[in-house]
């Protein structure tokens, strides 16, 4: 790997940042140890808890590969787009300027609350995981695509749910 790009491996996820361009992408669930930190469904300072304590163990070791002079932007799916909404938070709240560039993640953050951040939300049509923990939202804008990967104006009527359909537009 050459001197542009770390690896940080936090349990079975590992993100990839590239320290040129300011960036950081985060896979989804690889074990089935991920599942955990997905069914940590509850509350905690009003974020998905397994995601806020998956960033906030984790958050400290980022900085020092992140340069506050230019736009961090993240990237993430499934889970890792759910813990890529907590750690845009969390950076924002520090004093960065995030991108959030997310897709077929379920929603992390509180709902109803200002966010300073640009990005948005990819959620494709038939699949399920946008639908779980409907007490939590997303901190930008969503864009709902029909199966036939046009962008709908409202929400996919969320029908034949499997995690087939999740997993199929990410092969």
């Amino acid at each position: 790997m050459s001197d542009n790009y770390r690896r940080l491996k936090y349990g079975t996820i590992e993100l990839r940042i590239d320290v040129v361009s300011n960036s950081i992408s985060i896979p989804g669930t690889n074990e089935a140890t991920d599942f955990l930190t997905s069914f940590q469904c509850w509350k905690k300072k009003g974020f998905h808890a397994g995601c806020y304590k998956w960033v906030e163990k984790y958050v400290k070791e980022l900085y020092p590969y992140l340069d506050e002079n230019i736009p961090v932007r993240i990237t993430g799916h499934s889970l890792g787009g759910a813990i890529a909404q907590v750690l845009a938070v969390k950076l924002t709240e520090k004093g960065y300027f995030v991108e959030l560039d997310i897709d077929g993640a379920f929603p992390a953050v509180p709902k109803k609350r200002d966010y300073i951040l640009n990005g948005k939300v990819d959620i494709y049509g038939n699949d399920p995981v946008p639908t779980l923990f409907p007490w939590f939202g997303y901190p930008v804008k969503r864009n709902y695509y029909g199966p036939d990967r046009k962008c709908w104006k409202i929400p996919w009527q969320w029908v034949n749910l499997s995690v087939s359909d999740h997993m199929e537009y990410w092969k």
